[in-house]
């Protein structure tokens, strides 16, 4: 019975990443009809493996579990997210690469609440460097859910795919920083997420094999007037001796890590030299914001 719901993209691309919660609710369903119903729930959380599963059937059977507390805010957040939105929230951050210390601070809660909510309802963490997967996640409206809920939890998750941590604190947060770099970052992708769609426009003319006609010579003309109207790009003059000097001082310090040689200690010695202890930052998982 419990085979009927994928638990791992390993096992099948209809992955989900409430495959938790849906087993659970094949569990509870079992349970309800069998005929000694505490029986029935022994023996499946006798032959379950997964402790997240067997807590959480625990939980929605009579409420006695390991970490109920954890259990009920995860639940909570799930069942009024329509009114509260916490849950598309925690969705979106987990999309954009935030750690369940990190989404706890920003949501005033404690780590073992949104750890609970992840294995739950967003097994996502473990596949964050599947980018195909996350796309197909984040373009999927879940089952059960009004139309003005689906769309803002889309809205949320496609900034937080796209655009990481600054997406979300924009689009979520609304914590818009109006300097003249965050303007010029915008426009740059703008302009790229646009271009894609336009290419994607004409690449489905194509494909429709419609005849070439006068207004494809518009838009080409167009987008050639669009382009000529972009300012020169600016190098500074020490960009090529700057950049030259730091693959230089790059250079030494990756032979000074292979050799040892102590001739060159000094430069991994330089590093850290203030004498201030550095926490190590969070391990990212998707790759196209690793440095963020």
């Amino acid at each position: 019975m419990q085979d009927k719901i994928v638990r791992s993209l390993e096992e099948g691309p209809d992955h989900q990443p409430d495959w938790r919660s849906r087993v659970v609710e094949l569990y509870i369903a079992d349970v309800a009809k069998a005929q000694d119903a505490k029986a029935r729930l022994s023996e499946i959380l006798f032959a379950e493996n997964d402790p997240f599963v067997r807590q959480f059937l625990r939980f929605r059977y009579d409420g006695v579990c390991s970490n109920a507390a954890g259990f009920r805010y995860a639940a909570g957040c799930q069942a009024r997210n329509a009114t509260t939105g916490t849950a598309s929230m925690i969705r979106a951050m987990l999309i954009a690469d935030r750690t369940a210390d990190e989404i706890a601070v920003e949501l005033g809660t404690s780590r073992i609440n949104i750890v609970t909510f992840m294995k739950v309802f967003f097994d996502v963490r473990r596949y964050l460097d599947n980018e195909v997967w996350l796309r197909s996640i984040v373009m999927t409206v879940p089952d059960g859910v009004g139309e003005a809920e689906a769309l803002r939890e889309r809205r949320w998750l496609t900034a937080a795919y796209h655009r990481g941590w600054e997406g979300v604190e924009q689009v979520v947060f609304h914590r818009i920083v109006a300097t003249p770099e965050s303007i010029e970052k915008i426009s740059r992708q703008l302009s790229a997420d646009l271009g894609a769609r336009a290419l994607e426009y004409v690449g489905d003319i194509q494909a429709r094999g419609e005849a070439p006609s006068e207004n494809d010579l518009r838009r080409f003309l167009a987008a050639r007037n669009v382009e000529a109207r972009q300012p020169p790009r600016e190098t500074g003059k020490d960009d090529g001796y700057l950049k030259f000097v730091t693959a230089l001082h790059e250079t030494w310090v990756d032979k000074a890590e292979r050799t040892g040689d102590p001739g060159l200690a000094l430069l991994l010695a330089g590093r850290d030299s203030d004498g201030v202890h550095h926490e190590e930052p969070p391990q990212r998982l998707r790759r196209r914001f690793a440095a963020a």
